[in-house]
C-alpha cells in the first residue's frame, strides 16, 4: 500500500505498518529552514538488520540502511541530521520480508548547528573549513611525483595536505636520530639524494596548500625480518625493551603488521619528542599530524619498565586500562606542550580511531576500549589542536558502523577544538564520498581529510571534487588559540643540513 505523508500523531508523523512485505511509504514535514536530526521509531513487528531509509533534504537526498537490531521495543532511531529549506521527505520501502516494520513513525528535532565553524553550506563561497588529503610515503619516489601531487590537490581545490615522513621509526627527510626509510631507494639507511619534505614544503606553499607533516608515532616496525644495521641505527635494534610486551612480558613479536613502542617508556617518549621536534624547527611545515598514537591492542599493552611502575605504585588506586590510557595521555601532552613551546603557530593534530566507545552496541572495537586512547580527552584539556576520526565506512554501509551516526557524535564533543572527519576514497561512485563531505558539514565539523591521494588518482576524482563539494575554494579554519596562523616562510634556519 502508499500513503503520501502518512498522519500526525503527537510529535511525529505516524503510519503503523507500511503493508505486507512490499509496501512504501512517505512522511513528507514541512518545516522552518534550518537544521534537523531525523528519527524513526517502531513499536510493533519483526525487526532487520537491512531497514532503508530514503531521506530528500536541501542538499540532495541520502539513502541510508540500519539495523534495529540491540534496541528495544519503542526505541527511535536516529537517521542523521540535514538542512532543511521547507520541507524533509523521508521514504520508505518495505521489501524485507513480511510482516516487517521499518518505522512507525518519523519526526525531525529541530538543532543549532555553531557557526563560523560549525555548518558549511555548500553554496557558500566565502568560507573556512579544512579539505585534507593524506599523502602516504609510497605515493612519490621523485620530487616530479611530490610537485605533480600537490598541482593536483591545489587544483581540485584541497588546502591542506598530511605528507608521511615517518613510518616505521624511519625517516623520509634528513634525519640524525632515524635512518632513511627504504620506501625511496629500495634499501633501509640509504640516502637517496633528495630530500622529500624540504620539496613538499616549496611545492605545496608554492600552489597555496598547508602542509602537515604526518609521523606515525608508536609504529616501530612491520614485516617477518627486523631492520638492517644502518647508520643512525634502527632503534628496533638498539632498544629492544622499547616494544610493547603482553602482561607476561613476551615481547610482541614481528609480524606482516607492525610492531608498536611503549608510550609509557619515558626514554622512548623522549626520543620521540626529539623527532618531532627537530622536524618542526628545521623546516617550514604547518602541522604535525599524529598517527598510529595508540597500544596496538588489548594483547600487547605494556612494556617492562612501566608495568613495574603500575605494580609497584599504582595497581591499588587505578585499573589497568586507566593507566595505559594514562600513559597514552601523558605522551600526547608531552608532545602538544614540547611543540608548541617550539612553535607556537604549530597545527597539532591526530588520526584517532574512528569509534570512540561503542555506545550503538555495534560489537565494534573503540578507540577508547580497545586501544585506549582517549581523543575526547585530549580536545577537552587542550592537548592537541584537532584530531581526526577514521570513519572509513560509508554513510550507506549495509550493517554497522554507520558514517554518520559516528560523526555526530564526534560533532557533539569538540570541546572547543577541531574536528575533521577522515573519509575513506575507495568507492566506485563519488557520491558516496560527496554525501559524507556534505553531512560532515551539516553536523558542524571543522572539516574532512581523504583517504588517500592513491584512491582519488585510481579512480580519477579529481575534477568530481573541485566541480563538486570543494567547488568554491576555501582557505583553512581559524584556531583563535593559536598565537598565529600566517604559513611560516622557508628559511635557511628551518631548513635541514647539508648532506
Amino acid at each position: 500500500m502508499k500513503s503520501p505523508y502518512g498522519n500526525p500523531f503527537g510529535g511525529w508523523k505516524h503510519h503503523s505498518r507500511t503493508g505486507i512485505g512490499m509496501g512504501r511509504i512517505t512522511w513528507k514535514l514541512m518545516l522552518p529552514e534550518g537544521h534537523y536530526r531525523v528519527e524513526a521509531s517502531i513499536n510493533t513487528g519483526d525487526y532487520t538488520k537491512q531497514a532503508s531509509y530514503s531521506i530528500r533534504h536541501a542538499d540532495g537526498e541520502t539513502t541510508l540502511t540500519r539495523s534495529q537490531y540491540h534496541l528495544d521495543s519503542g526505541w527511535s532511531i536516529d537517521l542523521g541530521t540535514y538542512r532543511c529549506s521547507g520541507s524533509i521527505e523521508v521514504r520508505v520501502s518495505d521489501d524485507a520480508s513480511q510482516g516487517i516494520v521499518i518505522a512507525d513513525a518519523v519526526r525531525c528535532v529541530r538543532i543549532d548547528i555553531p557557526s563560523p565553524t560549525g555548518t558549511i553550506p555548500v553554496s557558500e563561497q566565502d568560507t573556512h573549513e579544512l579539505r585534507g588529503l593524506w599523502i602516504t610515503r609510497w605515493n612519490f619516489k621523485s620530487p616530479q611525483d611530490i610537485a605533480r601531487i600537490m598541482t593536483q590537490a591545489s587544483d581540485a581545490h584541497f588546502n591542506t595536505v598530511f605528507f608521511q615522513v615517518r613510518g616505521r621509526a624511519d625517516a623520509l627527510y634528513r634525519s640524525r636520530l632515524e635512518p632513511w626509510a627504504e620506501e625511496l631507494t629500495g634499501t633501509l639507511g640509504q640516502d637517496p639524494g633528495w630530500d622529500p619534505l624540504e620539496v613538499a614544503v616549496l611545492e605545496a606553499h608554492r600552489k597555496g596548500l598547508e602542509i602537515h607533516a604526518w609521523v606515525n608515532t608508536l609504529t616501530c616496525w612491520s614485516g617477518l625480518e627486523p631492520p638492517r644495521q644502518t647508520i643512525p641505527r634502527h632503534v628496533f635494534l638498539s632498544h629492544p625493551e622499547w616494544l610493547q610486551t603482553d602482561r607476561s612480558g613476551k615481547t610482541m613479536p614481528l609480524n606482516e603488521h607492525y610492531v608498536f613502542n611503549s608510550p609509557g617508556n619515558t626514554v622512548f617518549r623522549e626520543h620521540l619528542i626529539k623527532v618531532c621536534n627537530d622536524i618542526a624547527t628545521r623546516y617550514a611545515i604547518d602541522g604535525m599530524h599524529f598517527d598510529y598514537i595508540r597500544f596496538a591492542g588489548r594483547d600487547f599493552a605494556n612494556d617492562p619498565a612501566t608495568q613495574k611502575r603500575y605494580t609497584q605504585e599504582l595497581s591499588r588506586t587505578m585499573g589497568h586500562a586507566d593507566w595505559l590510557r594514562l600513559s597514552l595521555n601523558e605522551l600526547v601532552r608531552s608532545l602538544y606542550e614540547s611543540l608548541i613551546r617550539t612553535r607556537p603557530d604549530l597545527k597539532v593534530t591526530a588520526a584517532v580511531w574512528g569509534i570512540y566507545q561503542d555506545e550503538w552496541q555495534w560489537n565494534s572495537s573503540s578507540g577508547f576500549d580497545s586501544y585506549y586512547q582517549d581523543s575526547r580527552l585530549w580536545l577537552e584539556k587542550g592537548w592537541i589542536d584537532a584530531i581526526c576520526p577514521m570513519i572509513y565506512w560509508p554513510i550507506d554501509n549495509s550493517k554497522p558502523p554507520y558514517f554518520d551516526q559516528l560523526a555526530n557524535s564526534f560533532a557533539q564533543h569538540m570541546h572547543g577544538r577541531h574536528v575533521y572527519a577522515g573519509i575513506s576514497c575507495d568507492f566506485d561512485r563519488f557520491s558516496r564520498i560527496e554525501t559524507m563531505i556534505r553531512h560532515s558539514r551539516t553536523c558542524g565539523l571543522n572539516g574532512t581529510v581523504m583517504f588517500a591521494y592513491s584512491f582519488i588518482e585510481q579512480y580519477q576524482y579529481w575534477k568530481q571534487f573541485r566541480d563538486g563539494p570543494f567547488q568554491h575554494p576555501c582557505s583553512t579554519p581559524v584556531m583563535p588559540w593559536k598565537s598565529s596562523l600566517s604559513h611560516p616562510s622557508p628559511h635557511p634556519d628551518h631548513m635541514p643540513d647539508a648532506p
